[in-house]
This record gives C-alpha cells, structure tokens and sequence, in this order.
C-alpha cells in the first residue's frame, strides 16, 4: 500500500469516527435491549435501575401478564407499540387480555395501537400517564379504569367503539387537546369527578375544562370531548372547540352554537 492511500484511508476512517462522534452526543448513545425468558425484549432505564418494556416477540398471544421484575428491577414503562406492531404486516390482533404490574408509571405512544381484540386491561394505581394512541382502535375494549390516571394523551382511547362510558376521576389534570375519545361511537356518558384537579366540570356529559382566572380573556371553557347527550352548562357563554372534540359524534342531535367562539 503506498503512503498516499495509507492517509487517505486515515482521513476516511478519522472521519467516520468524528461522526459517529457528533451523532452519538446529539441524539444520545443508544442502549442494547436485551431479551428476558426469550419472549419480552427490553431496556434498563433511569441509571439501569429501571426496567422499559419494548416488545413481546409473539404476535399470536391472546393473554399477557407482563412481568412486574427483570434482573431484580422494577418494571416501570410500557414502551412506545410495545403490543402493536411487530414486524411488517403482522400485529397483535389476537391479545384479549393485558394485566400490568404495580410498579408501571407510564404507558408509551401506541404501545397497544389496533388490538382489535383487546376486552381487557388490568391497570394498577401506579399507572399515571397514558401516552398518545397508546389503546386507539381496540375496538373490543368495553371499559377500563383510570382511576389513578393523571395525564391522558390524544387519541388515547380512539376509535374504540365498544366503549360505552369513561370515568374521569380526580387526579387527572392534563388531557391532550387532541381529543383522548376521538370516534368512540358506542360512547354515552363521560361522568367527571365533581372536585377534579385540571378544572373539568361535570355534569355536562363532556370533557369540558373551565379556564381559571387570567388564562384566555376571550373565552370561559374549551371542549376536549364529548358524547351523544352533551350537555353544555347555560353559565358559559364562550367556547372553545379543540380539534376531533365532536369527531364520530353519530348521536349527537343538537348543540348551541351561539356560545362557540371558534
């Protein structure tokens, strides 16, 4: 090899490591998931105290209870289609039945996305946030509990269209402004709790959120969702519409629309 083409393979070899480099400070390193009884994929998380659910690597499953520890460590996160897809044109259409454990905080972006046959999720007090479209199109999905929700992403429950009714309790204070209920067609009652923390209201049969005091000058509430007997509350006079509020909204017969702001 003559000296020329020895530098020239330094310079190359020099500047795929520089970008490497740069790529790696920029979007950070990347960790090696690892497999645990051959079937759930995952990665540690949080200092490696922590254990993120990525994938489990058999699409005909129809009843999963997801594993509450891993190398001794708490399972904390359902990570993003961790139950959706899982190699091209194959999904997880025939899960019926999903138990998660105590120590899960938080259910990532689409991670059940299209299980058609999903009729049952066990969710535990720990589960704070569901992030977005994480259950949308689980069609056979009749009812679930997030009574310790805090935070509900958009689209969350889309397209579900066996559920009936959806509980709001206390603790939640954040919902996507992308409607969480988006083309629930079967949806009749959105009871929210009376001293809910984000400010929605009930007895209206909605997700209708009052803004406090110095938040929009223009406008009393916003509208995040509804169902087909919404009742809108004669005391507000100006509202908002977020996106999708009313979208698959079959039933619905009547609004007043002189209060709409936009």
């Amino acid at each position: 090899m003559t000296m020329r083409k020895f530098y020239c393979r330094l310079v190359v070899t020099m500047f795929i490591l520089c970008v490497a480099v740069i790529a790696g400070n920029s979007m950070g390193v990347v960790k090696a998931s690892k497999v645990y009884q051959e079937h759930w994929t995952y990665e540690l998380i949080n200092g490696d105290s922590e254990v993120k659910i990525l994938m489990y690597n058999d699409p005909t499953v129809t009843e999963l209870v997801i594993p509450s520890r891993i190398e001794g460590k708490p399972v904390t996160q359902i990570g993003e289609q961790a139950f959706s897809w899982y190699e091209d044109g194959i999904y997880f259409t025939n899960l019926e039945k999903v138990t998660i454990p105590e120590d899960v905080k938080s259910i990532g972006e689409k991670a059940f996305y299209n299980c058609i046959k999903l009729e049952s999720v066990n969710l535990p007090e720990s589960v704070k946030s569901i992030d977005f479209w994480a259950f949308r199109g689980c069609t056979n999905l009749t009812g679930i509990d997030i009574s310790n929700v805090t935070s509900l992403g958009g689209g969350a429950f889309a397209d579900c269209s066996s559920l009936t009714s959806v509980e709001i309790p206390k603790s939640v204070y954040f919902i996507s402004d992308k409607n969480p209920f988006a083309d629930c067609s079967s949806l009749e009652t959105i009871n929210v709790a009376e001293d809910n923390d984000g400010g929605f209201i009930g007895n209206s049969n909605a997700l209708i959120r009052m803004l406090g005091e110095g938040e929009n000058e223009e406008i009393d509430a916003i509208i995040f969702s509804r169902c087909k007997n919404t009742v809108i509350p004669e005391s507000l006079s100006r509202i908002e519409i977020n996106d999708y509020a009313f979208s698959g909204c079959t039933g619905l017969k009547s609004i007043p629309f002189e209060k709409i702001k936009k």
